[in-house]
């Protein structure tokens, strides 16, 4: 059984949040990001916008900057290598 109530919650949120964000709203978008965060903690488009409403925020986290520039260049290396591997035999068939 899903929890579709977590669900719509998160979504309301998340859109309250990308509305405050493009409104210049940064704080309140930040708020909206942590509720939606304290529904479904694994929430990635939450956690993205947490992290584009930090950079604009007046104390940047350094830890949270880490975090994300760690994320980056891990998906960097693993996309590259794949890209890597499967060029040649995709493009010899």
């Amino acid at each position: 059984v899903t929890d579709n109530a977590g669900a719509t919650g998160t979504t309301t949120r998340l859109a309250a949040a990308t509305w405050s964000l493009n409104a210049g709203k940064v704080d309140q978008a930040a708020e909206q990001a942590e509720a939606a965060l304290s529904i479904v903690p694994d929430s990635l488009p939450a956690r993205m916008v947490r992290g584009t409403a930090a950079l604009f925020q007046g104390t940047p986290d350094e830890a949270l900057a880490r975090f994300w520039i760690a994320l980056l260049l891990f998906f960097d290396v693993v996309f590259v290598t794949l890209a890597l591997w499967t060029f040649e035999p995709v493009m010899t068939e």
